[in-house]
């Protein structure tokens, strides 16, 4: 769960409620997005975003972009794997055991919480409509996207 406390062009400052995005963001801390508008280029793997929590209406969540429209993904024994290549992922904190597999169409993206065993994410409820995007975290980014040999 998030509060938006303020918005000035385009900026909005958001208070953190969970734990599902450790070690990035902390229970109580503030990060700042940028509002996300009509016409954006999509989001980038390993990008985070704020979006409509799909699992609770009138919810707000923060979770991190694993996979992009037209790929496979599977996520087996804590490991991503993008179109058959194994994906190091050095922000996921824990892992979880069992196997997802996730194809998202056209306009949809997969998203994880950075802290695997608390957070409510595609693993329950799918991919998601980039639609439901309302926001991109500013921060450098501190991980490359690319995807390397299994």
């Amino acid at each position: 769960m998030l509060w938006v406390v303020r918005g000035l062009g385009g900026i909005q400052l958001i208070r953190v409620r969970g734990v599902s995005m450790l070690p990035l963001l902390r229970d109580g801390s503030w990060a700042v997005f940028r509002r996300w508008a009509p016409g954006d280029p999509g989001p980038e793997r390993f990008e985070v975003v704020r979006l409509e929590d799909p699992a609770r209406p009138a919810a707000w969540a923060v979770k991190r972009v694993i996979g992009l429209p037209g790929e496979a993904i599977e996520l087996r024994d804590g490991r991503l794997v993008i179109d058959g290549r194994r994906v190091p992922e050095p922000h996921a904190l824990g892992e979880d055991s069992r196997a997802y597999d996730w194809s998202p169409g056209d306009g949809e993206i997969v998203v994880l919480g950075d802290n695997r065993l608390h957070s409510t994410d595609s693993r329950r409820y799918g991919p998601v409509p980039l639609a439901a995007i309302r926001g991109r975290l500013l921060r450098p980014r501190r991980t490359s996207g690319a995807v390397t040999e299994r």
